[in-house]
């Protein structure tokens, strides 16, 4: 995964659902001290960025969004990229930007972008979300594997978050379905969900196993 924030250092594994030694300090601070908690956690494991998140049940981090937890959809889609506002995000991928849009209130996405590449003759999507507007790229750009298409955002821009990004792998039919607007799902939604959304690591592992040896 290092491609995608171009950095040869990192990532250290910081995970937020209901079993993670770190989950206290994500409920009960501003992002501004989570903020200055990640920077210190990075250093101590001498990283520059971290991930979190894939299939993680996060019923506690969502309690503040109403309809999230009424809909039961707790379980956490793909994986967070945390690192500094600013930093740089890179296509993994030969790629094109396939849309571009702002998820405006608190607890969305801010920014957020769809790439679309093909992996072993399907179409597959990236989205990365809570990133800033500068710097990101256009519809129809086409972007050759490691070049920049944007970066992390701030808080007043990528839905009141600490500093990361989400990055959700989804089929055709995911993206047709509109799963580009859910990046949580229930338990029962679990036993289908690779249809919809597959696993970052399932799909880095497929092209990693298609390289020549």
């Amino acid at each position: 995964m290092k491609e995608i924030l171009g950095t040869n250092k990192g990532p250290a594994h910081l995970p937020l659902g209901q079993t993670s030694p770190y989950l206290e300090k994500f409920l009960n601070s501003s992002n501004e001290e989570i903020n200055k908690f990640i920077n210190e956690f990075h250093k101590e494991h001498d990283v520059s960025w971290s991930i979190s998140g894939d299939r993680e049940n996060r019923v506690d981090l969502y309690q503040i969004n109403e309809n999230i937890i009424n809909e039961g959809r707790t379980i956490h889609l793909g994986i967070d990229i945390i690192a500094p506002a600013g930093s740089a995000l890179y296509s993994p991928f030969d790629s094109q930007v396939e849309h571009v849009e702002y998820d405006k209130g608190d607890g969305n996405y801010g920014w957020f972008i769809v790439l679309r590449t093909i992996i072993k003759d399907e179409p597959i999507y990236l989205l990365f979300g809570h990133l800033a507007r500068d710097g990101l790229a256009a519809v129809g750009t086409q972007l050759v594997k490691g070049e920049r298409f944007g970066f992390i955002g701030d808080t007043h821009e990528n839905g009141n978050w600490f500093h990361h990004t989400h990055l959700q792998v989804l089929t055709q039919r995911g993206f047709d379905e509109g799963w580009v607007y859910k990046g949580l799902c229930t338990k029962e939604q679990l036993l289908t969900i690779d249809q919809f959304c597959p696993s970052p690591g399932k799909i880095f592992s497929q092209v990693n196993s298609s390289r020549p040896k």
